[in-house]
């Protein structure tokens, strides 16, 4: 059984379905499996994150740490206050999860909480699905956590939905709580990601160039990177965490049959067109179909049959797709924060993003 599967599939098999038979595949061995807990040394905070879940007294089935705050990234002053830490817990039960730390973490949230954890529960479907509670003061730590569904969160990561759990999950990762259907679910999302990634790169190219690709895709169509954020944000993150990049992806690499390593970091694919729609049919189903309708505009083709061409229209395809499946969550999940979070803290959250921006 291939790591990389064809996700027409998904559409008459749940996601939980489809992981737990994945978890049963054989071939799914070890080496698949990535570094999500590097050395402790090169983070940027230690036992404090790792003692974090203590502060909550409801279960929380998948925890990771990412971003600025847990990792190194260029781009930051030392001499200023370290950024928020953001966290994305994984949980069953939304509403029951919420109403339980009302009770323990009331000033966590903002007002909203006075409507009752049904109604939370109903504004975190919002957008990407996700409810974040940011500035919140844990220990010596500034934190942002983000609540999502355990279904929601793996439906994302398989069918990128939205791509944007899935997107910060093909980045660097800090797991505080792991979970088995989480951990292959990522595997598959970052395969499939490191997959779509070819097509917006030539022949040959460099690890580099593989991790920018793969760190924009998260960030193509958020309206956050035109108005709030460092220009450079994507080379930063990639310049400063490229060995855990290494980490994640060289495994994933050294499994794919039509990728070699030429030494010297030099990476090749094999640049035949008869292998583009190959690799279009092995990705999710609806960024197949924005990619397809996306080429058939810009290279005139309007049959039932298309051929592709490794050409400039298909990286430009590409990077639409991921734009058109980005954007509407993105700006969704950016408005909606600003109720979430409360007056106080959205106004502290717009100013520290516009101060990226001219860093």
């Amino acid at each position: 059984m291939s790591l990389v599967i064809s996700f027409n599939s998904l559409k008459s098999r749940s996601s939980l379905y489809l992981i737990n038979n994945t978890l049963k595949a054989s071939s799914l061995s070890k080496k698949f499996y990535s570094t999500e807990a590097p050395p402790k040394t090169q983070l940027k905070v230690n036992e404090e994150l790792d003692q974090i879940l203590t502060e909550f007294n409801v279960p929380v089935r998948f925890a990771c740490g990412y971003g600025s705050g847990v990792f190194k990234q260029l781009g930051y002053d030392a001499n200023q206050a370290s950024p928020q830490v953001d966290l994305i817990f994984g949980v069953s039960h939304p509403e029951h999860w919420h109403s339980q730390n009302f009770k323990k973490n009331p000033h966590h949230y903002s007002g909203m909480k006075y409507l009752g954890s049904n109604f939370v529960s109903k504004i975190q479907n919002v957008g990407a699905g996700i409810y974040y509670n940011p500035y919140c003061q844990i220990g010596n730590l500034k934190v942002k956590y983000g609540v999502v569904s355990m279904d929601r969160l793996i439906n994302d990561l398989l069918k990128w939905e939205t791509l944007y759990l899935a997107g910060r999950m093909q980045k660097p990762l800090r797991i505080l709580q792991d979970d088995p259907q989480i951990k292959i679910a990522n595997q598959i999302n970052r395969s499939i990601a490191l997959r779509a990634s070819l097509l917006m790169l030539p022949e040959t190219f460099t690890s580099k160039d593989l991790f920018m690709a793969l760190t924009s895709i998260s960030y193509t169509g958020d309206i956050r990177m035109t108005i709030g954020e460092n220009p450079k944000k994507i080379e930063n993150i990639v310049l400063a965490q490229s060995e855990f990049f290494e980490e994640i992806y060289n495994p994933i690499i050294d499994a794919f049959p039509n990728l070699s390593r030429m030494g010297n970091g030099i990476l090749k694919q094999d640049y035949s067109d008869k292998l583009v729609p190959m690799i279009i049919n092995k990705l999710p189903l609806k960024f197949g179909s924005y990619l397809e309708s996306e080429y058939k505009l810009q290279t005139k083709q309007f049959g039932d049959k298309i051929e592709y061409k490794r050409c400039p229209e298909l990286v430009q395809s590409t990077i639409q797709a991921f734009s058109h499946i980005v954007k509407e969550p993105a700006f969704n999940q950016t408005v909606k924060g600003l109720f979430t979070a409360g007056l106080t803290r959205s106004l502290r959250y717009v100013g520290e993003k516009l101060s990226k921006r001219f860093q």
